[in-house]
């Protein structure tokens, strides 16, 4: 492969993700909770941001707003992988989770920190030992 070609192909699987006009990662995040808080590409956190659970075979499963803090929790919801989406306007996400429990949770013990893209495809979903495959 010569060197031209292999530099696009290397940008090509580095592209982030985005709901109908990009690829999402071939691993989701794991959780027990769909927890965490919501970013900014700058790292300030985001208030009022409505976050969506959205399963190929049921659509939207589950909707939440980030509060004052930027902080969000699903609760409980069912097991399954599910894409975490943004409907908020202006912010790009679309990222895999994988569910893992259905138990309830009070306590958010493993939060994932959500960053949003501003435009086109983006954002990101992290937790620690987490690293996305393309």
């Amino acid at each position: 492969m010569r060197t031209a070609e292999w530099a696009l192909a290397t940008i090509l699987c580095a592209t982030p993700l985005g709901a109908n006009e990009c690829r999402a990662p071939k691993n989701a995040v794991k959780a027990a909770v769909i927890c965490g808080n919501v970013r900014d590409p700058a790292g300030e956190l985001v208030a009022d941001v409505e976050l969506q659970l959205v399963n190929k075979d049921q659509g939207v499963a589950s909707e939440v707003h980030t509060d004052g803090k930027g902080d969000f929790n699903f609760g409980s919801v069912r097991e399954g992988v599910y894409n975490l989406a943004t409907k908020s306007k202006g912010w790009k996400l679309w990222w895999p989770v994988k569910v893992t429990s259905s138990r309830p949770m009070e306590v958010c013990k493993q939060p994932l920190l959500v960053e949003l893209s501003v435009g086109g495809c983006g954002g990101s979903v992290r937790k620690k030992g987490y690293r996305a495959k393309w």
